[in-house]
């Protein structure tokens, strides 16, 4: 029972944990709400209330004219008071302190004078200026009263007055005129009531009295912002538009001066912001040879009549001089049936017009390039209708410009073609389906007498707003397609003559082996028998005999399996070129023990190849590294690198070297570069090699000094056909670590001497 009491409190006190956590929540949420509505309510009031000072210059000097003016009168009327009202002509000191005398009411007269003589200085800024009006139209405000002796009616004076000075829309001077307002109803009504008030009640209870009066102030005040506030509203969506504006805008008043000015006007004239606003026209702006004059120029023709003007492509002249065209509209500004002022919209049409330049100028170019082509060249609109034709097309299809001028591009082929055409334009104009278009495709054309001949037709779109044109670049190809059809002719018959020549060399090189292996042999066997027993010279000719018959033999075989690279060789297939060095180099062994040499190779990759002809080429190379050595042990190198589509391979020696001039030369069959006595060999090895690398899609050149050794390189791509093209997916081989080496790391190191290189 106690566990269960214990449990019972602890759950308790845990929910009461939670309540408590939570309604902390709930009041943060609450204050973070309020405070958000708060913020909100401050912003929106905050926009309700004017911020000042937003008058442009030009408007606020209009304004501080008026207001100015409006002190001169009050100073004016305050002092003929005293003229007007018979008061006393008393001149002396005590008559300046009398409110009955002339002296008194024109001294009062005099103060607000000199506040409207300071506002009306052009160094004081514009916040002291209607500073100075408002002091001068509150204390105009608090004379009336006085001299009245505190007529009740007067005091409204003071909330007109008030109303007058929130024309300038500065906080500052309203602000202020405001103070003046509490200080002359409160102080001066608590320490002298008499002075601002005519009746028992007020003078009594001046505070009270002063209150009330406040009430119709604030009231006055909140009006005055309001329409203070709704006056910013407008000016700052009418600027806004102004300024947004692309083209250039300038008002006027009827004196010829610049009332308001938009930024892209300034851009465009090259002034400064603000800096023409009040200025005559003429000192700013002016045409291209002659400053405005008058009446005289057409922009300011409305002046005289009314009537709205429009100019195009006047001239007109920037601050520093420069001139640039423009379109212009002006108009006059009516205001209660009187013409104020003129507005002038203008735009800059420099580069329309260069454009328009440059239209022509490609027109021209097009016309000119477009008749002298020796291609025909056919435009239509998006109907199908034909719109422009050059001479070639007239020539070539025998239509003349004007026979077919708005007909179907259907005239200019068969018919069975008519309607595909048709469907092509349909799908194009509504889906943008372009099966030929910015292609070069070979159709059928007719010409006028229905004669039909092959034409290579390139077809391009292009667009005037809405609309699509079509334009064909066609050419007659009859002479072209006859040329492809000999030269496919020919290039058969050359097939043929090579295969032919093919099995020609294999069927010669194969018969004569067996007559050659008889003259052969019985030249060696007279050498053998009769060795000795005739004489010098008979024993010589023999040894001529024997010695052809072998050059012969080896003739024959190096050019039978020359013969048989192209078409007796084994189907591609997967190679590790490694192994297949490693059965080249076993070939060359002796060779390579009795030259001394040493071999070493890169890690080489596996291939798809015929592995029996790349083993041949390689024999080959090293071979004649071998064989074409100098005084010192052969060194061979095979190298190998891999680029974007193919392998480079390379084998180099450091033998005798070849001359550069001969680097093309050594490739043809049955050219040497040296004698037989020298090194031996029939001229056909490297011919065979090149014809090996060609085979499967490679080349193959050398690069070496004379004396320097010499570096055969070859390519095979990374994958070939067996017909010799590449393809794009390489043969992956055995691990190279895999396969059994001759040497340790790739070496073949030989013992002997070595007496000469190939």
């Amino acid at each position: 029972m106690g566990g269960w009491k214990h449990g019972h409190r602890h759950r308790m006190g845990r929910l009461q944990a939670f309540l408590k956590l939570w309604g902390c929540f709930v009041i943060e949420q609450a204050t973070a709400t309020k405070m958000k509505f708060i913020a909100q309510a401050a912003k929106r009031l905050r926009f309700l209330v004017p911020s000042g000072r937003s008058l442009p210059e030009g408007e606020w000097r209009q304004r501080h004219r008026f207001l100015l003016g409006l002190t001169w009168f009050h100073a004016i009327v305050i002092a003929l008071i005293g003229l007007l009202s018979g008061y006393s002509w008393e001149l002396s000191l005590a008559a300046l302190f009398d409110d009955n005398t002339v002296v008194h009411v024109t001294l009062e007269g005099l103060i607000v004078a000199m506040f409207a003589l300071a506002a009306g200085r052009r160094a004081g800024s514009r916040t002291v200026n209607a500073t100075l009006v408002g002091f001068g139209l509150m204390s105009s405000s608090a004379i009336f009263v006085h001299l009245s002796g505190g007529y009740i009616e007067l005091h409204f004076h003071f909330f007109v007055m008030l109303i007058f000075i929130s024309l300038y829309q500065d906080w500052v001077p309203y602000l202020l005129s405001i103070a003046y307002v509490a200080v002359h109803h409160g102080l001066i009504g608590v320490l002298s009531p008499e002075k601002v008030y005519n009746h028992e009640a007020a003078i009594n209870a001046p505070w009270t009295w002063a209150g009330i009066h406040a009430f119709f102030v604030l009231w006055a005040c909140v009006g005055s912002a309001i329409a203070w506030r709704f006056n910013e509203i407008a000016s700052a969506r009418t600027k806004l538009i102004l300024q947004s504006a692309g083209e250039g805008i300038f008002g006027l008043d009827r004196e010829k001066k610049i009332t308001f000015i938009n930024a892209a006007a300034e851009e465009m004239f090259l002034l400064s912001p603000g800096e023409s606003v009040g200025k005559d026209l003429k000192t700013i702006f002016q045409r291209a040879g002659a400053a405005f004059l008058g009446e005289v120029s057409p922009l300011l023709a409305p002046f005289r009549d009314g009537v709205p003007r429009n100019g195009s492509n006047e001239l007109f002249c920037r601050s520093d001089g420069m001139n640039f065209p423009a379109d212009y509209h002006s108009a006059p500004i009516i205001e209660q049936g009187e013409l104020t002022g003129l507005v002038v919209t203008f735009n800059d049409v420099s580069a329309r017009n260069r454009a328009e330049r440059s239209l022509r100028s490609s027109e021209k170019r097009f016309r000119v390039l477009a008749e002298t082509a020796n291609d025909a060249i056919v435009s239509s609109d998006g109907r199908g209708n034909i719109i422009y034709c050059n001479k070639t097309a007239e020539r070539i299809f025998g239509y003349r410009t004007g026979e077919v001028f708005g007909a179907p591009l259907t005239l200019l082929m068969p018919e069975r073609y008519h309607e595909l055409q048709e469907q092509g334009i349909r799908q194009f104009i509504s889906a943008g389906d372009a099966t030929v278009v910015g292609k070069t495709v070979e159709l059928i054309g007719r010409r006028k007498d229905g004669g039909e001949f092959p034409i290579e037709l390139s077809l391009a779109t292009w667009k005037t707003g809405e609309e699509t044109f079509f334009t064909a670049i066609i050419r007659d190809i009859t002479e072209r397609k006859q040329i492809q059809d000999d030269l496919a002719e020919k290039a058969a018959a050359l097939t043929n003559s090579n295969q032919e020549l093919q099995q020609f060399a294999y069927v010669a090189s194969h018969d004569l082996q067996e007559p050659l292996r008889m003259i052969t042999g019985y030249t060696q066997l007279l050498a053998k028998r009769y060795h000795g027993k005739l004489d010098q010279d008979a024993d010589e000719y023999i040894a001529y005999a024997v010695d052809g018959a072998k050059r012969m033999h080896g003739l024959i075989t190096d050019l039978l399996a020359y013969s048989r690279v192209g078409t007796s060789g084994k189907e591609f297939s997967a190679v590790e070129f490694e192994a297949v060095l490693k059965t080249t180099l076993t070939n060359l062994q002796v060779a390579i023990q009795e030259s001394g040499a040493v071999v070493t190779h890169d890690k080489l990759p596996a291939l798809s190849c015929d592995g029996g002809q790349i083993g041949q080429l390689l024999q080959n190379l090293i071979g004649n590294a071998l064989k074409y050595r100098n005084s010192r042990p052969p060194e061979i190198h095979i190298g190998c690198k891999r680029e974007s589509s193919h392998w480079v391979f390379s084998v180099k020696d450091n033998g005798i070297g070849i001359s550069p001039e001969y680097a093309e030369r050594i490739f043809v069959i049955f050219q040497r570069l040296h004698t037989r006595e020298e090194y031996p060999g029939t001229g056909i090895g490297l011919a065979l090699c090149k014809k090996i690398v060609e085979r499967h899609g490679g080349h193959i050149w050398v690069e070496s000094q004379v004396g320097e050794g010499a570096t055969f390189h070859f390519t095979l791509p990374l994958a070939v056909k067996d017909d010799g093209t590449s393809s794009s997916t390489p043969v992956r081989g055995k691990d190279f670590r895999d396969l059994p080496t001759l040497a340790h790391a790739g070496e073949i190191v030989g013992h002997g001497h070595r007496t000469g290189r190939v």
